[in-house]
C-alpha cells in the first residue's frame, strides 16, 4: 500500500507530497513561485490584521501600522492571481475557460473591498463600534482569500498531472487532516466517513483529490451543520467512486471537519480541476459525488 507524506506546511488545497513526484520544469517554477508567494503573503497579512484586531490587548495605534502595507499590496495581489490564471491556461490540457473566467471576476471584488475597508480606516480614530465593523470586514476578506488560494493551488496541482499509486481510505483519512482554516462563525462540522473497498490502490493525485473532497463536503454542508456523510468506494475493476451526502448512518470513523468556505468560482474550479486529472466532480441537490478512473 502506498502511504502519503504530509508536508508540514499548508499550500493550498493539500498538504500531501507524493513520494517520488516528478520536478516542474525550471521555466515553470520561475513563472508560479513568485505569484504564488504574493498570495500566501497578502493572506498571512490579512489574518495577521484580523488577529490583531480580535486581541483586546493591542492598541488602535499597532493596527493603523499594518494598514499601509495590505493597502500597497492590493495590486500586487491582483496581478499575480492574473500571473497565474494565465498559467494554468497555458499548461492546461483540457478547457479552463470557464474556471479561470469566474476566478477573474471574483477576485476583483475581494481585493477591491479589502483596498475599500483599509482605506476608509487608514489614519482614523476606530472605537470599539467600529474595530468590530473592521474586524468582521477583514475576517470575510480572510476566509474569501483563503478559499481564493486554494482554488488556485489546486488548478495548478491539476495541470500538473503528478499522479502516483495511492489508497483511497489513505485519501479519505488525509483529507480530514489537512487545515483548510476557513476562519468563518460556523462551528466544525461532523463528518462520518465509511467505505466498501478492496483494499486496491489507484493512480491518482492526493493535492486534486484532498481538496476535492473537502469542496464536496463545504457543497454539501447544509444551514443547520447537520452531520455530512463520505461513502468511499474502490474496486480493481470499477471506477473509484466517493459520494459526499446530508443522509447516512453513523460509522466508527467520525471526523470533526472545517471545510473551506464555498465562494462563486468554487464548484466550477472544482469540476475543472477534476476534468484536467481525467475524474468527475459533481455538486447538486444535496449530494457530491467524486469518479476517478481506474
Amino acid at each position: 500500500m502506498h502511504h502519503l507524506a504530509t508536508d508540514p506546511t499548508p499550500i493550498g488545497g493539500g498538504i500531501i507530497k507524493e513520494r517520488g513526484q516528478a520536478t516542474d520544469g525550471a521555466g515553470r517554477i520561475a513563472a508560479l513561485v513568485e505569484p504564488r508567494g504574493v498570495v500566501r503573503d497578502v493572506l498571512a497579512s490579512v489574518r495577521n490584521l484580523e488577529h490583531l484586531l480580535r486581541s483586546p490587548r493591542v492598541g488602535a495605534r499597532a493596527i493603523a501600522q499594518v494598514i499601509p502595507s495590505l493597502q500597497s499590496s492590493c495590486d500586487p495581489l491582483a496581478i499575480s492571481v492574473d500571473q497565474i490564471l494565465s498559467q494554468v491556461r497555458e499548461m492546461a490540457t483540457a478547457p479552463v475557460d470557464a474556471a479561470t473566467a469566474e476566478l477573474e471576476a471574483f477576485v476583483p471584488s475581494v481585493v477591491g473591498r479589502l483596498r475599500a475597508v483599509l482605506d476608509q480606516r487608514a489614519g482614523t480614530a476606530i472605537d470599539a463600534k467600529a474595530r468590530l465593523a473592521f474586524e468582521s470586514a477583514i475576517a470575510i476578506v480572510a476566509a474569501e482569500l483563503n478559499s481564493i488560494r486554494q482554488l488556485l493551488d489546486l488548478l495548478v496541482r491539476a495541470t500538473e498531472r503528478s499522479d502516483t499509486e495511492i489508497s483511497l481510505q489513505e485519501v479519505v483519512h488525509e483529507t480530514f487532516l489537512v487545515s483548510f482554516r476557513p476562519q468563518t462563525t460556523r462551528s466544525p462540522l461532523c463528518v462520518f466517513a465509511s467505505y466498501d473497498t478492496d483494499d486496491s490502490d489507484f493512480r491518482a493525485s492526493p493535492q486534486v483529490l484532498i481538496p476535492l473532497i473537502s469542496i464536496g463536503i463545504a457543497a454539501v454542508r447544509d444551514a443547520s451543520d447537520a452531520p455530512v456523510y463520505v461513502r468511499a468506494t474502490c474496486h480493481h475493476d470499477e471506477a473509484v467512486q466517493v459520494v459526499i451526502s446530508r443522509t447516512g448512518a453513523p460509522s466508527s470513523e467520525q471526523y470533526t471537519f472545517d471545510p473551506p468556505l464555498i465562494v462563486p468560482p468554487s464548484l466550477v474550479c472544482a469540476q475543472t480541476a477534476a476534468r484536467l486529472a481525467r475524474g468527475s466532480f459533481v455538486a447538486d441537490s444535496g449530494r457530491a459525488i467524486l469518479t476517478w478512473p481506474r
